[in-house]
């Protein structure tokens, strides 16, 4: 995996949700490609309510450009715990 996105409502600040989107970039260096159900249970486990697409936030597997995307996880900055917590209850949202 290279980044993980979380978009849609809770990436906005929806101060309640009941999903969580998340976008996976993926990239195969070499083997044969990874089905898409194992990137969906080791990243979501048994999570209910949590969709993986895969793509980046503009183009993915959902067929929609999704909104707000929130970088949650990337090789560079793996402290997912952290960049979760930035994301702020927005009561406009």
């Amino acid at each position: 995996m290279v980044k993980i996105w979380a978009v849609d409502s809770w990436a906005q600040g929806v101060s309640f949700c009941g999903d969580l989107d998340l976008v996976v970039q993926h990239v195969q260096e070499e083997g044969p490609p990874v089905p898409y159900y194992t990137l969906q249970t080791t990243i979501a486990k048994r999570a209910k309510n949590v969709r993986v697409y895969l793509g980046t936030s503009r183009e993915n597997t959902s067929g929609i450009s999704l909104s707000s995307p929130k970088l949650i996880w990337s090789q560079e900055n793996v402290n997912w715990e952290t960049n979760i917590l930035s994301v702020k209850v927005n009561p406009l949202a």
